[in-house]
């Protein structure tokens, strides 16, 4: 009788330390996408301050001939651009491990009442 008891508590062991596990996970992962995010916020309201100088790294391609590089201003327009595409993608990621975070603190909740 003690055999059934006991192996219930293993299951709820392994479960529970999956759940929390994967919270645990969800939180860092989370954190990061937050970060990409605060990071996105001052490249889209300062794009100054994060846009790298256009002769820097501009390679025209074999067909542009002799394209000049971009100015800065169009420059300043890519970075903010580059920047909202960074917050609908870290966004996603992050309603993504709310959702998971959630399902498996339920689960966590449930197994250890």
């Amino acid at each position: 009788m003690n055999a059934q008891p006991e192996a219930k508590r293993k299951e709820r062991t392994v479960l529970s330390i999956y759940a929390g596990a994967v919270c645990f996970i969800m939180v860092m992962c989370f954190t990061v996408a937050l970060a990409i995010v605060g990071y996105d916020l001052v490249q889209y309201n300062f794009p100054q301050l994060t846009v790298d100088d256009p002769e820097h790294f501009y390679m025209p391609a074999p067909s542009d001939g002799e394209r000049e590089p971009p100015t800065m201003e169009e420059m300043v327009v890519i970075e903010k651009r580059y920047a909202l595409r960074s917050m609908l993608q870290s966004s996603i990621v992050m309603a993504v491990n709310i959702i998971v975070f959630v399902l498996h603190w339920l689960l966590l909740r449930r197994r250890r009442n």
